[in-house]
């Protein structure tokens, strides 16, 4: 039987719940012993997320469960035996690092700026100072959407969270005295509710109105509308649907500078994209059509943007054109960059804007105070930041030429932006383009994690370690960590692309611990050896350097096997040369391999 989240808090609503009995469990010394006492019937203190149970044959009985024992920590049984009833223990030793949703704010008070990262499962809260960010809490919560707001009578922002599975809540950040007569910092909810008809939705897009009065949510074919008023009590969201004939929706975003909320959303009909308006009546519970609609505005626009006041209109940016709209005025101009994110500098002169595309770059959106039709280049400008960056998933302007560039296909970076001293009016100069931007600092990612292997340190005390094949596109790499307390990077590899496996295997005189690490590329093979701290590039003797290789493994007598497309090879594993060579009947091609010590299965 398995105790899901679910089940454990609708019994805990119950007052009990009961854990399937263990008779005769035999003693687990390799368990620590708050697991032990946890599995013979006495709670333990688990800090860590989920414990499921087992056998299903087994009836009720045992003691209550306790919440505090519901967090990060696994046991898993087997079905039949008693005395193979627990199999293994597993414990998350490395939070999520890859960075989902950012967003900027007021959030702690009306004099501190305010950073928010979701990380998976984790919320992260950050003090912007003059240097970098400082992390003030950090909670957890699946959050896949963020979004700070203020209401008309707030001096601070409110955080909106929405969840994978449709749970909402807007929360609040409250100082709580203590006991020692300080005060300690808390979150408050003032909102909740679940606000999604069906369990997931894959394309979800949130929006908040730039002056506080409502929220919609694209929800295929609907537009979801949660009213916002300043009563601070707490409540569940009253969520209204506005139908809308359009089912793909790319983006939305509310305008800025309207007397009634008018939201404006981007959707696509028999493969041409349109751009469309509503105002929306919180009373009534409904909405008109909004003051102007743009028809066939390009297959390949994907992303809105509302100008503050006085520019007011919409931004339109597509992989061919960036277009913006006023209304009455229409700029537009060529691009050839997917973007995917986008944050706001200045508003104070030219309106300036920094854009993450989906190939790795970043660049500078400049639209000029007076917008001339029929001077575009002055009107609407974009560059390109050049500098050495990974890829954003967002991208947050912190102030004072700080940059946070969070990134979930590599490591995370705090950017300096040296153009804009450079340039004037927001415009870059030459010599500001030269070297645009600065890494003051790298926050570490795994992610994502596309292969990896546990091979021996070497140092002769059974440490292991783990090698990652981490990142996407340019940003792939090699880490090696440690096993330790914690799990932290040890070596890394950067400029990597198109890898495609790794092996550990040893190489040399018969030993305890493997020494080397086979990577595959798409055309190639490598291999790198390792002896201490010293990491190198080892000579591949009868290694068949120039194909991808499947499979790589010691097997037994002392040998190495690899297996590429054409051939499995046989090599001495003391000497790394070629002994045995088999090839496939009439030239056919090897798909897949798989093996152990002492066979090798291969598929074409």
């Amino acid at each position: 039987m398995v105790i899901t989240r679910a089940d454990f808090y609708a019994a805990v609503r119950r007052s009990q719940v009961n854990l399937p009995s263990m008779p005769n469990l035999p003693s687990m010394p390799h368990l620590p012993a708050n697991v032990q006492n946890l599995v013979h019937g006495s709670v333990g203190n688990i800090s860590s997320t989920g414990l499921d149970f087992g056998p299903p044959s087994m009836g009720p009985g045992g003691e209550p469960f306790h919440p505090h024992c519901f967090d990060d920590a696994h046991l898993t049984g087997a079905h039949g035996n008693s005395k193979s009833m627990v199999d293994h223990y597993v414990v998350t030793l490395q939070k999520p690092t890859a960075v989902s949703d950012a967003t900027i704010g007021h959030f702690t008070s009306p004099e501190e700026s305010n950073l928010v990262l979701s990380r998976g499962p984790w919320i992260e809260l950050y003090r912007i100072t003059e240097v970098g960010i400082v992390l003030l809490r950090e909670f957890k919560m699946f959050g896949t959407r963020l979004k700070l707001f203020r209401l008309p009578t707030d001096d601070v922002d409110l955080l909106l969270m929405l969840t994978s599975n449709g749970n909402a809540m807007i929360l609040k950040f409250v100082h709580v005295p203590s006991d020692n007569g300080g005060t300690t910092i808390d979150l408050v909810t003032r909102r909740y509710g679940n606000v999604f008809d069906m369990k997931r939705h894959q394309r979800l897009f949130v929006s908040v109105d730039p002056d506080g009065r409502a929220i919609c949510l694209s929800v295929e074919g609907f537009l979801k509308i949660i009213p916002l008023s300043i009563d601070d009590s707490l409540r569940e969201f009253d969520v209204f649907a506005i139908r809308i004939d359009d089912q793909s929706v790319e983006d939305t975003v509310f305008l800025e500078n309207c007397h009634v909320p008018t939201i404006c959303y981007l959707c696509e009909d028999s493969g041409r994209r349109h751009v469309k308006t509503l105002e929306v009546d919180t009373k009534d519970r409904n909405a008109r059509k909004g003051p102007w609609r743009l028809d066939n505005v390009g297959y390949i626009s994907h992303l809105l943007i509302a100008p503050p006041p006085p520019w007011g209109g919409l931004i339109i940016v597509g992989s061919e054109t960036i277009v913006y709209h006023s209304g009455s005025t229409v700029v537009s101009m060529d691009s050839r960059v997917v973007f995917n994110c986008y944050t706001l500098v200045s508003s104070a002169g030219p309106l300036v804007y920094i854009l993450g595309g989906l190939n790795g770059g970043v660049y500078t959106l400049t639209l000029s105070e007076q917008v001339d039709p029929s001077d575009v280049e002055e009107s609407l400008r974009l560059y390109y930041l050049f500098g050495r960056y990974n890829s954003p998933k967002a991208l947050v302007y912190l102030g004072n030429n700080l940059l946070f560039n969070g990134s979930f296909e590599s490591d995370s970076q705090l950017l300096y932006v040296n153009a804009f001293k450079q340039g004037v009016g927001g415009h870059l100069s030459a010599a500001g383009r030269d070297r645009a931007l600065t890494v003051l600092e790298t926050y570490a990612s795994f992610a994502p994690i596309n292969d990896m292997v546990v091979a021996d340190g070497g140092n002769n005390k059974g440490q292991g370690q783990l090698v990652c094949c981490s990142g996407k596109n340019r940003n792939e790499s090699i880490s090696i960590v440690q096993k330790r307390i914690g799990i932290e990077e040890h070596a890394i590899f950067d400029d990597l692309p198109g890898i495609r496996g790794i092996w550990s295997a040893r190489i040399g005189p018969v030993g305890e611990h493997h020494n080397a690490l086979v990577m595959t590329f798409v055309r190639n093979t490598r291999v790198l050896s390792w002896t201490g701290e010293d990491i190198e590039e080892a000579p591949l003797r009868g290694f068949e350097g120039e194909q991808q290789t499947l499979l790589c493994l010691n097997v037994f007598f002392n040998k190495i096997v690899q297996v590429t497309e054409e051939a499995v090879l046989c090599l001495n594993a003391e000497t790394a040369e070629l002994e045995m060579l088999w090839r496939p009947p009439e030239s056919r091609k090897i798909n897949l391999a798989d093996g152990n010590k002492g066979q090798i299965v291969v598929a074409s």
